[in-house]
């Protein structure tokens, strides 16, 4: 290979091994080859960093037994076994019981949100847990765990009761059917975040979650369409419990259609609508044994047979503040909005239209309600054809009224300089999207350019090799002289196939490559736009092409 300029070699001998490589301070493809030697160094060398330890769930088919040899850990990027199931990898980590949380993932080839796939219990019933874990899921429009109508999903109980910690992120569990928490069943101190708890059912107590650990955190969640003879959503045993930025939502029971409280339970930032008990109080929430503290949300459209369409409370006090209660609907004369028996009930900048029953302190506005509603902004693009760098704008959606659930997003040129090449653009996993309570949401559009001729490296000052050639080299002569000689020549076919790689990409960078017609440069307009069932949303943002 040559290049006009100065040039000088390099030799790296190891044993009776020597690689002699001329290298020109001139050529972007001396560069690309010194960086698959950086490739390669970084690829093999082990890292000497504590990971914690990690299973990895890689099929979809669940076991009647849990059987832990079917997985392997899998931190520090150790190949998973191809047939370890999530009940599998579940008595895994009973198994190691570390004392520590261990994280519980998913193969990013099982489910995603464009291939959203499901993970159906057998006959093997629920999956029962009893170490403190993490389990990580792709999200929840992308994986589903089903209890198939017959079996609760998870049952959570401990090493001994109260001293586990588990969380469980992104997944969707749903179709789970018990005598208590179809979804779950808690005895441990348990987070809920970034998950959907939809279509359970029990025949006593918590139609998705029965808690009788001591804590209960649910954040970014949606809990849906649950039904059971108590608390429809949520059986809150004495917990200490809060619930932030979620959505509860269409739950059905006899006794409280969304929540049963006798805890300490905290609700920010969150919607409870369309929540209904049929036969006794609370629509929203019964709480009666508990203390109650809810700020910044809205209950809209909850109902009851007997007393509290949105909140029937009593015993410890109960703070209510920022709230809009509205919509909701009672009997008459048994509260519509509150039926406060006998607690210490505080009422602080709210709007509340619908009746209050029992004494309260503070000050209630009645209105006006702002209706349901979706509002998007998005951060102008600047960017220099071809690049990936400052090639995206942040789409912020913020609800308003108490609008949840699912936003589309869509985005379209409306304007461009006369005849100009069309953007390509492109939300990728970020729509669609959850909101699952009333703080913003926000998404990532990226405009993907080309540029008008091949990007080619700078040469070094003064005919200097290029900071990163002389990193690539360096890093590469630690690996060949730091590795055991007896373990080179096997990992000679590794080292050739990365640098044929790179000779590749060497050889893109000096001007081949394909054919794609170079994006015009100028001021464009994109046009945004987000759909949540009936209600839209638009925004224009402005591109400028270098």
């Amino acid at each position: 290979m040559s290049a006009s300029g100065p040039s000088r070699s390099l030799a790296i001998v190891s044993g009776r091994d020597l690689l002699s490589v001329r290298l020109s301070s001139h050529s972007a493809c001396q560069v690309a080859w010194l960086s698959g030697l950086l490739l390669l160094a970084l690829a093999l060398v082990p890292a000497a960093v504590a990971q914690t330890v990690s299973f990895t769930v890689t099929t979809l088919t669940d076991d009647v037994d849990s059987e832990p040899q079917h997985c392997n850990q899998t931190q520090g990027g150790a190949k998973p076994s191809s047939n370890c199931s999530l009940r599998d990898a579940l008595g895994a980590a009973d198994a190691l019981n570390s004392g520590n949380p261990i994280t519980i993932n998913f193969d990013a080839g099982l489910a995603s949100t464009a291939k959203p796939s499901a993970y159906t219990l057998g006959q093997g019933g629920a999956l029962m847990n009893y170490s403190s874990v993490n389990i990580v899921g792709p999200g929840p429009l992308a994986l589903t765990i089903s209890g198939g109508g017959k079996y609760a999903i998870f049952v959570f109980a401990g090493a001994n009761s109260g001293d586990s910690t588990v969380s469980v992120s992104g997944l969707t569990l749903s179709n789970g059917y018990g005598g208590d928490g179809g979804a779950i069943t808690s005895y441990v101190d348990l987070t809920l975040d970034n998950c959907i708890l939809t279509g359970n059912s029990v025949s006593d107590d918590g139609g998705a979650l029965m808690d009788q650990g001591p804590s209960l955190h649910v954040t970014n969640s949606i809990i849906t369409g649950n039904s059971s003879l108590d608390s429809g959503a949520i059986y809150n045993y004495g917990s200490v419990m809060t619930i932030d930025d979620s959505t509860i939502s269409n739950n059905t029971a006899l006794d409280a259609g969304a929540i049963q409280n006798s805890g300490a339970l905290t609700i920010t930032n969150s919607v409870f609508s369309g929540n209904s008990s049929t036969l006794d109080d609370g629509g929203g929430i019964d709480n009666f044994g508990g203390s109650l503290n809810i700020d910044s949300s809205f209950f809209l459209g909850n109902s009851t047979a007997a007393r509290g369409g949105a909140i029937s409370t009593g015993g410890l006090p109960t703070n209510i503040s920022n709230t809009v209660i509205s919509r909701n609907s009672a009997p008459p004369n048994q509260g519509s909005g509150i039926f406060n028996l006998n607690s210490d009930l505080t009422l602080t900048n709210d709007i509340i239209p619908d009746a209050i029953v029992g004494a309260y302190t503070g000050s209630v506005s009645t209105g006006p309600v702002t209706a349901p509603g979706l509002a998007l902004q998005g951060t102008p693009v600047v960017v220099t054809r071809g690049s990936s760098s400052g090639n995206t704008s942040t789409i912020t959606i913020t609800p308003a009224g108490g609008l949840t659930g699912t936003v589309a997003l869509t985005a379209t040129v409306s304007s461009a300089p006369a005849g100009a090449v069309p953007l390509m653009l492109s939300f990728g996993s970020t729509s669609p999207l959850l909101l699952p309570g009333t703080k913003p949401a926000t998404a990532t559009l990226t405009v993907s350019t080309v540029a008008s001729t091949a990007n080619v490296l700078s040469p070094g000052r003064n005919g200097d090799l290029s900071l990163y050639a002389s990193g690539g080299a360096g890093l590469a002569l630690l690996f060949f002289c730091g590795y055991p000689a007896r373990r080179r020549r096997s990992l000679y076919l590794t080292g050739v196939m990365v640098l044929s790689a790179a000779v590749l990409c060497a050889l893109s960078a000096c001007g081949g490559g394909g054919s794609s017609q170079p994006t015009t440069p100028g001021d464009y307009t994109i046009q945004v736009s987000a759909i949540s069932g009936t209600t839209s949303a638009n925004c224009t943002i402005a591109v400028t092409v270098q």
